[in-house]
């Protein structure tokens, strides 16, 4: 199969310590999501393996089989390293996970690949019951927020929205997490504020999910420098962070 022929979750496979924790959270989301889960594998990373680790997908690709019995998953190899294999395949995904990459350059890079909510994994989440959302209050973005909302509903969890930078004035980005709340009456919501993006860690800890937006700017080109300061920022988050692409402003 092609990633023409892509769709549902899947996950890259990079090698590092954190990818059996990405595929673990991605299967748990496919299975609660009615989706189907694709392994992939970038061919250069293939090409470097040992004979020890050339099947270690395929038996990955077991044990999660094993362990969500409705769950379709499928492997395969696709040209390329980690980042170009996010760019090609996000637009034919409902969603991707990753494990998180080490360093703020390649992190950077990540971060501004996605067109698909990607979820970036270090540890598999907790049991703790709320979602954080991390809401710039300057911006009018609907994604991240919708996609806060619709997993909260989803999963039963409270959702805690942290305005990053706000000011007094009521705001766009305030106005669009009203406008869901009336959407989502189930949803526990919680707000408050931050007045920069350093103190991000220790108010999301223990989350079962960091939803934060990879930004885009009028033209619709990745926010480079932004990315950097998220990446900066999630590099002492052990959460899950979902980022979920901003629509091009008109």
């Amino acid at each position: 199969m092609s990633d023409d022929q892509l769709c549902g979750l899947a996950v890259v496979l990079d090698g590092s310590e954190h990818e059996v924790a990405a595929a673990h959270w991605a299967a748990n989301w496919a299975e609660h999501s009615h989706h189907h889960l694709s392994l992939i594998e970038p061919s250069e990373l293939v090409s470097a393996q040992t004979s020890s680790q050339r099947h270690r997908a395929r038996r990955l690709a077991g044990e999660l089989r094993c362990n969500h019995p409705g769950l379709t998953v499928d492997h395969r190899i696709l040209d390329g390293g980690p980042d170009a294999v996010i760019r090609r395949v996000s637009p034919r995904c409902t969603a991707m996970a990753v494990s998180r990459p080490s360093g703020y350059r390649q992190a950077t890079r990540r971060l501004a690949a996605p067109q698909c909510p990607l979820v970036v994994v270090t540890d598999e989440p907790t049991d703790t019951r709320t979602i954080s959302l991390l809401v710039d209050p300057r911006q009018t973005g609907y994604a991240p927020t919708a996609f806060a909302f619709a997993y909260a509903a989803s999963c039963g969890s409270d959702l805690h929205a942290l305005l990053i930078g706000a000011d007094s004035e009521q705001s766009p980005g305030e106005d669009v997490i009203g406008q869901l709340a009336v959407c989502y009456p189930s949803v526990a919501l919680q707000t408050s504020a931050l007045p920069s993006w350093g103190g991000v860690a220790d108010e999301v800890a223990g989350s079962q999910l960091v939803v934060v937006g990879s930004w885009t700017d009028r033209q619709g080109l990745q926010r480079i420098d932004h990315g950097f300061l998220v990446a900066q920022a999630m590099a002492d988050v052990d959460s899950p962070v979902a980022l979920i692409a901003h629509e091009p402003a008109a």
